[in-house]
């Protein structure tokens, strides 16, 4: 599934202490580089350590979200690239796995939680058949 992964490198560890609303501890910020024919995308990881160890992990293209005066394009195929092969998830995926792994490795931290939001369309939580 996962093709193979990209060359990350570890940013910055910040500690959270401002008031801030959110409650995380340390924050690592990491950066990868997707090489394509016709471009170049920058990815920023961020891996939030939160109390009793729990860690959460976002991760997005560092593009910017305003069409170019004359693109053809809009808001929304800028932000929703993941259907196109562009943001191909094999070796982003390969690349976060591994991500995980060095935050394992190198700080001894694997308690990972899982967040997931609806579609649109969906209007409860409950499977339909």
């Amino acid at each position: 599934m996962f093709d193979s992964n990209l060359d990350f490198k570890l940013v910055q560890v910040r500690k959270n202490k401002y008031a801030v609303p959110e409650t995380y501890e340390r924050e690592f910020i990491f950066r990868f580089y997707r090489h394509t024919s016709k471009c170049c995308i920058k990815y920023v990881a961020s891996i939030k350590s939160y109390e009793r160890g729990l860690l959460t992990l976002d991760y997005y293209p560092k593009i910017s979200l305003t069409p170019k005066r004359n693109s053809l394009d809009n808001v929304q195929d800028l932000r929703y690239r993941m259907l196109t092969n562009q943001n191909a998830f094999g070796s982003i995926g390969g690349t976060i796995m591994e991500i995980m792994l060095y935050i394992r490795t190198h700080f001894g931290m694997d308690i990972w939680g899982f967040l997931a939001a609806n579609l649109i369309y969906e209007k409860s939580n409950e499977t339909e058949m």
